[in-house]
């Protein structure tokens, strides 16, 4: 009786130590196969956003400004034109005497500094030239702030055409300056329209104005 019990009680344990044998290799399995599919499931890589680099346009060199080399164009200028040079008649009397930069007119002499009235070339109208002036924009005509326009013209004299120093101030009076003496003042008066004459080179077709 007892040996039929001890027989039955050793193959129980030996069932129970199979079962718990088992489940205990079972057990190691899972757990491997558990840590062994965690290591080889690929890690997601983290995505770093991609940064577009704009381009940047290469800086220029800075453009130099042209500048001009021209010269500004005088206004005035302080040599008397050669065709001026001389002496210059009023009837048989010197009246003037011109030089590159000296202007004597009825005994008094301008220069480049006189002053009030000194030798200053300017631009008139048709060719001809002031070539004296007073520096003082407020200045008289008497003082010299109206300066005759003078150009180089011929005019007929004692019946032969000869090269005059011709000047138009005011007055409707232009002034005849000869290169040579002459029995009488050769200044011509025109009442008309005188500025289209200012400049004209010859003095007869003012006068046939008259």
């Amino acid at each position: 009786m007892n040996n039929k019990f001890n027989q039955k009680l050793m193959v129980i344990i030996a069932i129970l130590s199979v079962l718990i044998l088992v489940g205990g290799t079972f057990a190691i399995m899972q757990k491997h196969n558990h840590v062994d599919n965690h290591q080889t499931q690929p890690t997601k890589e983290k995505k770093t956003p991609k940064v577009i680099k704009k381009a940047v346009p290469e800086k220029q060199p800075a453009e130099t400004k042209k500048t001009e080399t021209t010269a500004a164009k005088p206004t005035a200028k302080e040599i008397i034109p050669k065709q001026f040079a001389g002496k210059w008649y009023m009837g048989d009397k010197v009246q003037m005497e011109i030089g590159s930069d000296t202007f004597n007119l009825g005994g008094t002499q301008y220069t480049t500094s006189s002053l009030p009235i000194q030798v200053m070339v300017k631009n008139g109208p048709n060719g001809t030239y002031n070539l004296y002036h007073n520096p003082n924009p407020n200045a008289s005509s008497a003082e010299g702030g109206m300066t005759p326009n003078y150009w180089i013209a011929t005019d007929t004299i004692d019946g032969k055409k000869q090269r005059v120093l011709a000047a138009y101030e005011k007055n409707n009076m232009f002034q005849v300056y000869t290169s040579e003496p002459t029995s009488k003042y050769e200044g011509i008066q025109y009442m008309g329209d005188f500025s289209k004459y200012i400049g004209t080179p010859d003095l007869d077709v003012l006068k046939n104005q008259n």
